[in-house]
Parts: C-alpha cells; structure tokens; sequence
C-alpha cells in the first residue's frame, strides 16, 4: 500500500508501479469514482465506437471493401496493443 497526499489543486499522483502494473501511460485515461465510501480509479480501456471507428484508417479514401479496411487496420491495433504489454 501506498499513501499520497492530496495537493492544493486536488490531484493524487498514482504511484509508479501501479501505473506500470497496468501498463498506463502519460495521456492515457482513466475512470474515477466512488464505490461504498472508496475512491476507485481504474483505466479507461475502450474507446467509443465512434471514435474507434473515426480513428481506424491511417489514410481515410473511398473504396468498394470497406469490410477489408476495417479488417487490416484492426490488425494494426491489435498488433500494436500487444506490444505495449
């Protein structure tokens, strides 16, 4: 267990082998909230379908297989998700 002091703009830094343990990053986001009198912060994992969508093709163009665009950039997500942990 770790304490922290809450500081005059009312931030709590999360110690650094926690945010490792979870593979955080600066930027990363994460969800705050209270559960039976605790706060309980955990990581945001998922995008909005909206902006998984939006942010799939590197370079966005018309075509007639959309279904092969989603395919190979979810790929690239994935691929690189992984190496992140």
């Amino acid at each position: 267990m770790v304490v922290r002091r809450i500081q005059k703009t009312h931030r709590v830094a999360i110690p650094p082998q926690i945010w490792r343990a979870l593979g955080l990053r600066e930027g990363d986001k994460v969800e705050v909230t209270l559960v039976g009198g605790k706060i309980v912060i955990f990581p945001v994992t998922q995008e909005s379908p909206t902006e998984a969508l939006w942010n799939l093709s590197k370079n966005p163009t018309p075509t007639d297989q959309p279904d092969s665009v989603i395919a190979e950039a979810m790929g690239d997500r994935v691929e690189k998700a992984l190496s992140r942990k």
